[in-house]
């Protein structure tokens, strides 16, 4: 049985149908165990996700809990207006009947079994996840220096993570990775993502690089079939603008007619949700308005962390 975790609110609602589709309907015959933790969500809206797996045809088990990040994060900064992303820290305590889990974010499009990434062994470490850049790439490359950490260090993408939850809660690395958020809040551009850099610094297991292949919206490049890919950067696929501004809007429209969320929300509540979105993502969307009118560059292979990782 493979478990996977999720944490939604509406927002990324759209989102969280195509990671639940594309996952059950490439995986194997074993149960696909999810989890999802939801904040605000209206009951038919619960119903959709199972409807949304049901369509697959394959075996699952869904649980839905509800969650509120405002509880329990009230001090942290929001990410695009929400603390959702903090959750994924809680799992070890969300989860206690579980050995492992793996964590996806709501903006993927799964093109594996997820059974294979699930069972990798992770030789002792708490967490694994891909490296797709280093400290000095990162949004947080300044507090990275102060703290003496080399620029070319690998910095992992936290929007797919195994993580060993026995490992975690023996190594109370809830409370670490707490603690330092709470000491670095004002600082903190990346949240929870960089805390988990910052703590986990040379003491995770680097994942295959087709487990998190980061697409940016202006991005047309094609990926490997056999991956996941991982819409990153603003705006979204199913955010407001993505039409005109998403080069991979379409491939994402494609799969979310398949899921139970074709049955758009009432017009009210998609344009108080769309409006909320675009003003916590405007930068984001300024940024990407730049990268489309610049020239384009060729595509650079991604560096490979392989010494880095031998060192340790």
């Amino acid at each position: 049985m493979t478990s996977i975790a999720l944490f939604i609110d509406q927002a990324v609602l759209p989102g969280a149908h195509v990671v639940l589709f594309s996952a059950a309907l490439n995986h194997g015959p074993a149960v696909l165990d999810v989890h999802v933790f939801q904040s605000g969500l209206s009951e038919s809206e619960k119903t959709g996700l199972r409807e949304t797996l049901q369509a697959t045809g394959r075996d699952f088990r869904l649980t839905v809990t509800g969650f509120d990040p405002e509880k329990q994060f009230c001090d942290f900064g929001g990410l695009h207006g929400s603390k959702m992303t903090y959750g994924r820290l809680l799992l070890p305590e969300l989860l206690p009947h579980l050995p492992r889990v793996l964590y996806l974010d709501s903006d993927l499009l799964i093109g594996i079994d997820l059974h294979l990434a699930f069972s990798t062994d992770l030789n002792g470490h708490a967490l694994g996840a891909v490296a797709t850049s280093t400290f000095d790439e990162s949004l947080d490359g300044t507090l990275a220096a102060t703290k003496g950490i080399p620029g070319y260090a690998p910095h992992f993408n936290a929007g797919v993570l195994l993580v060993d939850l026995d490992e975690w809660r023996r190594l109370s690395l809830t409370e670490q990775t707490l603690a330092f958020i709470k000491e670095h809040n004002l600082v903190l551009r990346s949240h929870d993502q960089s805390a988990l850099n910052f703590v986990f610094r040379n003491r995770f297991k680097p994942l295959s690089r087709r487990l998190n292949l980061c697409v940016e919206p202006w991005n047309c490049q094609t990926q490997p079939p056999q991956g996941i890919l991982h819409f990153i950067g603003s705006p979204k696929p199913f955010d407001p603008g993505a039409r005109w501004l998403h080069t991979r809007r379409q491939e994402f429209e494609a799969w979310l007619r398949r899921t139970a969320a074709r049955s758009r929300a009432p017009l009210h509540q998609r344009v108080f949700v769309g409006l909320r979105r675009l003003w916590h993502t405007r930068r984001s969307i300024g940024k990407c308005l730049l990268c489309r009118m610049l020239p384009r560059k060729e595509p650079q292979e991604l560096r490979s962390f392989d010494t880095e990782f031998r060192r340790r």
